[in-house]
């Protein structure tokens, strides 16, 4: 069982898809997390 979005189980059932785009796919997300977590870091 995986969990995640409607995104995450379109490119698991895609046969063409390669770990290469799942990563461009997350890139935005990732990105806002990164900005999001700097208030919360201590060091």
């Amino acid at each position: 069982m995986i969990n995640g979005s409607e995104l995450l189980r379109r490119w698991v059932d895609d046969p063409a898809s390669t770990p290469a785009d799942l990563d461009k796919l997350l890139a935005a997300d990732e990105a806002d997390w990164l900005m999001r977590r700097q208030a919360a870091l201590l060091y």
